[in-house]
């Protein structure tokens, strides 16, 4: 499980112990995030108009990109295969 928390983390959470088991850092504060459908991976974006995209078991950034339209986003779903990225 994933929360957004505050000046820019991601908070990851066991969900069967419910325990915390380690966070996430971006730049900017954290407008949106979203899982792979395999639960692999985790991206989030936020205030810096960038996209970030974590392997959740390493808690490794392994993409980050700049949002081509310029504005910051506001929410994200992911397919196997696409990433949907929405400003509004």
């Amino acid at each position: 499980i994933a929360f957004v928390g505050n000046d820019g983390y991601i908070i990851l959470v066991d969900g069967k112990s419910r325990q915390w088991i380690g966070d996430l850092k971006m730049n900017g504060s954290v407008r949106a995030i979203t899982f792979s459908e395999d639960g692999e991976f985790i991206m989030g974006s936020g205030s810096d108009g960038d996209v970030y995209k974590w392997n959740v078991r390493s808690r490794r950034c392994v993409e980050r990109f700049h949002n081509e339209d310029g504005t910051i986003t506001s929410a994200l779903a992911a397919t196997s295969n696409f990433l949907a990225v929405g400003s509004g």
